[in-house]
């Protein structure tokens, strides 16, 4: 489960190194009697395996590494 920024990072350069068009993600949001839809968890499975994001224990999703 991925539920730091440095994690994130990490997995940036992971999905980065796929094949066009050879990974799979999935989300799940939280809409049910809200007003504004947020992202709950982000599930991405590539050729080496899977993993679980979770954005909302995240405080900053960018991922830029300055910042």
């Amino acid at each position: 489960m991925i539920s730091e920024k440095e994690e994130l990072l990490e997995w940036r350069k992971r999905a980065a190194a796929q094949p066009a068009g050879r990974v799979v993600l999935d989300l799940e949001a939280d809409s049910l009697h809200r007003y504004q839809e947020k992202i709950c968890l982000i599930q991405y499975a590539d050729e080496t395996g899977s993993c679980l994001i979770d954005p909302l224990s995240i405080e900053d999703m960018g991922l830029s590494t300055t910042g």
